[in-house]
């Protein structure tokens, strides 16, 4: 990781990228890494849950693998990790004091554009805000991406009901 580390500190390197770039690397690189690197069987002692199991059992506080998206914001490493991940976007936008302003979003986070109304340093206008917290719109969306078998009505339009699912879907993002 030192490497990683100052590889992403150095301002001059910083400079060269969009914020874009610096996302897409970090989440690549070390974003990635440590999540497998720190990764170990949950605490609780049970093995890692299969991908298509949300059922509660997984909800007690010992399933907290790194391994697992359903249980990795549980482990205690996950946010040391994301802040560092945090302050190497600070580390860029302070290389792009220049070039970029920084701003504050409806929803109250902060987010960069460039100085000029350009976009040749940040090119989305906004930051990604995740999707419907609802645990009913998850399972739902969950149960549509595990489905045994694919719905659709004659030939091939789908049914009222999974077209109200394909509006959920699109409303998430």
């Amino acid at each position: 990781m030192n490497w990683w580390d100052s590889e992403f500190k150095d301002q001059a390197y910083l400079r060269s990228i969009t914020l874009g770039e610096l996302g897409a690397r970090m989440e690549l690189s070390v974003h990635n890494q440590m999540h497998i690197r720190w990764s170990a069987f949950p605490s609780s002692g049970t093995f890692l849950r299969p991908e298509t199991d949300i059922d509660p059992s997984w909800d007690v506080p010992g399933y907290d693998t790194l391994f697992d998206e359903y249980s990795s914001h549980t482990n205690p490493v996950f946010f040391r990790l994301h802040k560092w991940l945090d302050n190497r976007i600070e580390d860029w936008a302070a290389a792009h004091e220049d070039h970029v302003v920084r701003f504050t979003t409806p929803a109250g986070f902060d987010w960069f554009r460039d100085k000029d109304g350009g976009n040749k340093w940040v090119q989305v206008g906004k930051p990604w805000m995740g999707g419907d917290p609802s645990i009913k719109t998850m399972e739902k969306v969950h149960q549509l991406m595990f489905a045994k078998e694919p719905k659709a009505g004659p030939l091939g339009a789908a049914p009222a009901e999974v077209e109200d699912d394909v509006v959920l879907l699109k409303d998430l993002f």
